[in-house]
């Protein structure tokens, strides 16, 4: 006599939906990771572009008052550009200035968000002419450990 042993039914159709879910739920998962750091780097990219523009307007302020008074003012130490940029105002630091013969080497630093940006101008006044001509303009922005 054989006896009767009944067959569990839809436990592979069980496992399978479960396996099946868990890998599209990992690929959801990994897909929106990609997409939100894709987006925090274009935003890091958009502020590295905005902090390297301000830098630029701070080292033509300073510039403009070399050639103007024949020195930068340091103090205070923060050139207060007039741009606002989310209702914040944008602030340079003039990090230092050397004054040798007529000529000036500045270094300017600019932050914009977490970007921040350093360049170096050097520049010539002439007293004869009244004109001033830069002779270097470098980026020395150093990225942080």
């Amino acid at each position: 006599m054989s006896t009767y042993r009944p067959q569990p039914k839809g436990y592979i159709a069980i496992v399978s939906a479960s396996i099946i879910s868990t890998l599209l739920l990992a690929y959801v998962f990994t897909e929106s990771l990609v997409v939100f750091w894709n987006r925090a780097d274009q935003l890091d990219r958009e502020s590295a572009a905005q902090s390297i523009m301000f830098v630029e307007s701070c080292a033509y302020t300073a510039l403009q008052q070399f050639a103007e008074s024949g020195n930068v003012a340091q103090t205070p130490e923060q050139l207060l550009l007039p741009i606002d940029v989310d209702s914040a105002p944008v602030y340079c630091t003039v990090n230092s200035e050397t004054l040798v013969n007529n000529a000036v080497t500045i270094s300017v630093t600019a932050k914009y968000r977490s970007s921040v940006s350093t360049y170096q101008v050097q520049a010539k006044n002439s007293i004869t002419s009244g004109i001033t001509s830069i002779t270097t303009w470098r980026d020395i922005t150093s990225i942080p450990p």
